[in-house]
């Protein structure tokens, strides 16, 4: 063994925990740092569209603006289905089955959100600017209580 190859052997030991301790806090930096929420209108169409064929239901976390308004049935019309097959809030009882394991439902549970069933809309009446909560759409087989294949029901979850 030559004379100080020990020390090169303590020079990289020193590097590795030194590389070690910036990516730790890379990795806190990257954490804090979180990407912005979804515009609840395109959550709503993206989801519709994702199970309409296959059935099913998943959420996805936005940013409610002050008075933001989604017209559930204008999405559907947009996404070339009937305006009877995508519903707020549906009481049937696939929907509120599909809905027990992913959260608290905050329409009518919460002041703030009116899930209006009459004209299928969904409006945010907090007062905060700004609200983060999950949106929750669900497929299925007579979600909307109409019998003409698959209707999607429409919700808001706390996150």
């Amino acid at each position: 063994m030559r004379r100080g190859q020990a020390f090169e052997v303590f020079r990289l030991l020193i590097a590795a925990v030194v590389a070690g301790a910036i990516l730790m806090v890379l990795l806190n930096v990257l954490n804090i740092i979180k990407p912005p929420s979804t515009n609840p209108k395109d959550a709503v169409k993206t989801l519709i569209q994702s199970y309409i064929d296959t059935g099913g239901g998943n959420g996805q976390e936005v940013e409610f603006q002050q008075g933001e308004i989604i017209d559930v049935k204008g999405i559907a019309m947009s996404l070339g289905l009937s305006p009877e097959s995508v519903c707020v809030n549906p009481t049937t009882t696939t929907f509120q089955n599909a809905i027990k394991s992913a959260g608290t439902n905050l329409c009518g549970e919460s002041s703030m959100f009116e899930c209006d069933r009459t004209n299928e809309t969904i409006t945010y009446k907090g007062t905060a600017r700004r609200y983060k909560a999950k949106i929750f759409v669900y497929c299925g087989s007579k979600v909307c209580g109409s019998d003409n294949g698959i209707s999607c029901g429409v919700t808001v979850l706390s996150r």
